[in-house]
């Protein structure tokens, strides 16, 4: 089928690490996440920060693994310079034209472009900007990642003792708590029919956002979800309130967390201690508070009349409604080509319910 819902352990872990390294990304995020944040030390995160940034393609597992263990095990044993070519070849699938330093015409990378490529630091930057924009590259991290990427074999021991460490350290025992939620969640969504329903309405229909809204700027995204031959949802413990995803050759992975809806039932906890600090943490912003309560009184408002209203300027705009949008305080939708936003009532009426039933309760 091309499409599936899956627990995808490895892939699981790997995005809750890429999670470790995203924290601007993603305001409000797992409480989890924030901890284990605070708690690590400057080399380790710095060294997460170029395994996911930097050579994040490398380590992404082209094969299934019952747990995380066995997949650093098996990285153990592969060959180091298949791990430098796993990482060439996704920048060359991915990229919005293939490139590769010596020529400006889009053929398929060699091993021969690769040696070329990374002969220099300056033809590696070259080719990166090639394949990316810059505001997607980080060339601290980058330069650090290049001089793994040419030693190939501490590249691979560089990998192994990082996720060895995190795994025994900080995400075994969280993942082993959590993983009879995700596996009873996975259980009720491959009931769905989706036979009827295009590819955006399935991504709505399973993780509740509406990627044409929330996506609107990254076409090429959307239409990798359209004509992608597999397309896998990943129920996450660490996404909070946002959806992500990872490109992998003809498949799409998306990574969200797991709901109850009108159409699914599964046991699911009240909202935790955890999930109500997020969502308060959410209306701690004063300018984030007068978009819902104009958006309440007018009951519809686009972004430009919310930036008009408010005196806001357009990053500051999109950086508060993304927010109060990804945790389920506005509704989005398009029409032609602004976005619009309403208050999701239901969100707001469970959440304030949620905080009253919870603070009764310590209390009694």
């Amino acid at each position: 089928s091309r499409i599936s819902i899956n627990i995808e352990l490895v892939r699981n872990v790997l995005n809750s690490l890429h999670l470790l390294s995203a924290g601007k990304e993603y305001q409000g995020i797992n409480q989890f996440i924030s901890n284990t944040q605070a708690k690590l030390n400057k080399k380790i995160l710095g060294d997460n920060d170029i395994i996911m940034h930097g050579l994040h393609y490398a380590v992404f597992p082209e094969k299934y693994f019952l747990n995380f263990q066995e997949y650093i095990d098996a990285l153990k044993s592969e060959d180091s310079y298949l791990l430098q070519e796993r990482l060439f070849h996704a920048y060359d699938r991915i990229s919005s034209y293939k490139v590769n330093i010596i020529s400006d015409n889009p053929v398929t990378i060699t091993r021969e472009d690769q040696e070329r490529i990374l002969s220099k630091k300056k033809y590696y930057f070259e080719y990166l900007r090639k394949c990316f924009s810059d505001e997607n590259l980080d060339y601290s991290i980058e330069e650090k990642a290049y001089d793994y990427l040419v030693k190939p074999d501490e590249m691979k021991n560089f990998f192994v003792s990082h996720f060895q460490y995190m795994w025994d350290n900080h995400l075994k025992e969280e993942f082993e708590k959590k993983i009879p939620i995700l596996e009873n969640a996975t259980k009720e969504f491959n009931k769905i029919n989706f036979a009827k329903l295009g590819a955006f309405e399935i991504v709505k229909k399973v993780t509740g956002h509406d990627i044409e809204a929330e996506w609107a700027e990254k076409e090429w995204e959307l239409e990798w979800i359209e004509k992608s031959n597999q397309v896998v949802f990943v129920p996450s413990i660490h996404m909070g309130p946002y959806i992500g995803r990872s490109l992998r050759s003809d498949a799409i992975y998306i990574f969200f967390t797991p709901r109850p809806t009108e159409a699914i039932s599964f046991s699911s906890p009240d909202l935790t201690r955890t999930d109500i600090s997020v969502r308060l943490n959410t209306l701690s912003d004063d300018t984030r508070l007068k978009i819902l309560k104009i958006i309440g009184e007018e009951h519809e408002m686009s972004s430009k009349q919310i930036m008009d209203t408010l005196d806001l300027c357009q990053s500051a705009a999109s950086r508060h409604l993304k927010q109060l949008s990804a945790t389920g305080y506005l509704n989005e939708r398009r029409q032609h080509s602004a976005k619009i936003y309403s208050l999701n009532e239901g969100f707001l009426t469970k959440t304030f319910s949620a905080v009253s039933d919870y603070l009764l309760k310590e209390n009694k």
